[in-house]
């Protein structure tokens, strides 16, 4: 990130959430209990956002932050199985969603040229829904 002035600045991530693995079996009616359909789901995530700063002291060494930014998520999808009795199921694919994303957070100066700020923000795409959560510590030379 970069500070603009001594109320905004801006700021560009990249976050890669690895790869997340789920294995379900498919409820069938009317099939015996020891034929049901295992199915396995990789999902791969992945956001590149960029965003602004605005911040408000509010006491001498408490500051009120507000964000906004804009954020690309890409997902890549992996489906293995038998799906439904009956059908087989195999399919892989990659979407991508993005838009808008809010935040807010403070900062606490600890000594003049010490600073640790807490930040929160949502980004809400289609299926995908993170909320991120971050301590960092500032040090002004």
């Amino acid at each position: 990130g970069y500070q603009l002035n001594r109320n905004l600045s801006i700021e560009a991530k990249y976050a890669d959430y690895e790869k997340m693995r789920k294995t379900y079996i498919l409820s069938a009616d009317g099939i015996a209990s020891f034929f049901q359909p295992r199915n396995k789901e990789e999902v791969e995530v992945s956001k590149i956002s960029a965003s602004m700063i605005y911040s408000h002291k509010i006491f001498s060494n408490i500051r009120l932050n507000a964000l906004m930014g804009y954020s690309i998520f890409n997902i890549d999808r992996t489906v293995q199985g038998t799906g439904e009795v009956g059908y087989g199921l195999h399919g892989t694919g990659l979407e991508s969603a993005r838009g808008l994303y809010v935040g807010a957070g403070a900062a606490y100066e600890v000594y003049d040229k010490f600073q640790v700020n807490f930040l929160w923000s949502n980004s809400s795409r289609g299926q995908i829904d993170t909320n991120d959560f971050r301590v960092a510590f500032k040090k002004s030379i």
